[in-house]
């Protein structure tokens, strides 16, 4: 037999405000995410910094610049994207006929 999926929590903001192990979880969430959005930023940060040196430096387009990350990351998404236009041509030109 499968077992059900466990229902989620149900926020209880009273409890949470009287129950000290609760508020130091609560705590201990939101620390932890400030951490994490903090990096986050920073991360952001530079990613702009090297997209802007691209364009400043080499002229290069930013779509153009995304496109060669998003190949970059997954092998064959310019192949799937020249492929989709080209079934979208197929079908416009249907279309029109």
């Amino acid at each position: 037999m499968k077992k059900g999926k466990k229902a989620p929590p149900v926020f209880d903001m009273n409890e949470i405000m009287h129950d000290p192990d609760k508020k130091a979880q609560l705590a201990g969430f939101v620390d932890e995410l400030v951490e994490a959005l903090q990096k986050l930023d920073g991360i952001q940060h530079e990613i702009k910094g090297l997209r802007d040196a691209a364009k400043e430096t080499l002229g290069i387009p930013p779509k153009r610049l995304n496109r060669l990350l998003k190949e970059s990351l997954e092998v064959g998404y310019i192949a799937g994207e020249v492929r989709e236009l080209e079934e979208t041509q197929t079908l416009s030109d249907a279309i029109k006929t």
